[in-house]
């Protein structure tokens, strides 16, 4: 039987006021369509409230068309175990997912294998251990080979390429936060892993951090800066700059994309 990396499982105590988010990101190799499938568990604050969970889905193609479809379900329909984290008929475990979603006139379905990969944590080990900080990230499969199928509206999409599978979970979401990641370099193997945040630490009150991990064939840079984000918009694409310094590199960058892009 399959059992879920300690990361993955969940940290839900019953307690009110919780979120949670499973999540997978990842790309076809030979057409360069990006997919995104999001578990997600709320539970209010207000206990006279009842928690949900919520399936997602969105894919993106590159002729610019964007689907997304997305389904509540009951707590009552739900099941978080060691094994998989699932909503009604739709899992996700530590190498498979499957699910599907009938929503106005959408119906989206998929079949995914997902090798096992590197499991990342991107605050010190210990730091997982102490309810300090509002919200938490863990990353249990880092950079995986995903095969299958995915159904669109009747259109069966073989899937072969690469992902990522992460973990949020906290009494809230971080103030703002930018997360990228891509496994996609030319003639080289590897991924780059990056996350900056503006959350509340405990007593200190807000703080921002950038967590950033490159591999790049057999060689492996990690960084792990304070109060070093720089967000930019003008009226054509948001805009993300990033940078950090290590004891023998630094690395620095831009993200960005057309607002159409975003689902």
């Amino acid at each position: 039987m399959e059992i879920l990396k300690a990361s993955a499982r969940s940290r839900w105590n019953k307690e009110p006021g919780f979120f949670e988010v499973w999540y997978l990101t990842f790309n076809d190799s030979k057409t360069g369509d990006g997919y995104w499938i999001r578990f997600t568990l709320v539970v209010p604050k207000n206990i006279m409230e009842s928690p949900f969970l919520n399936l997602w889905f969105t894919a993106f193609k590159k002729d610019g068309i964007i689907s997304l479809i997305s389904e509540n379900y009951k707590i009552s329909e739900c099941q978080l175990s060691d094994e998989r984290i699932q909503l009604k008929d739709s899992f996700l475990s530590s190498q498979k997912t499957e699910g599907k979603i009938v929503k106005n006139k959408q119906n989206i379905s998929w079949e995914l294998s997902l090798s096992d990969g590197l499991e990342f944590l991107h605050l010190p080990s210990q730091m997982y251990q102490i309810p300090i900080l509002h919200s938490y990230l863990a990353s249990p499969n880092i950079s995986f080979d995903i095969k299958g199928n995915i159904e669109i509206n009747g259109t069966k999409i073989m899937i072969d390429g690469k992902g990522t599978q992460s973990h949020i979970w906290g009494k809230e979401m971080p103030d703002r936060w930018v997360w990228a990641h891509t496994d996609n370099f030319e003639d080289h193997n590897g991924f780059l892993e990056l996350i900056s945040v503006e959350t509340h630490f405990g007593p200190i009150g807000k703080v921002s951090s950038s967590r950033i991990f490159l591999k790049f064939d057999e060689e492996e840079f990690s960084f792990l800066t304070l109060n070093n984000i720089y967000f930019k918009e003008c009226l054509l694409f948001p805009e993300y700059l990033f940078f950090a310094t290590g004891k023998k590199y630094k690395i620095e960058g831009k993200l960005y994309a057309e607002k159409s892009r975003f689902a």
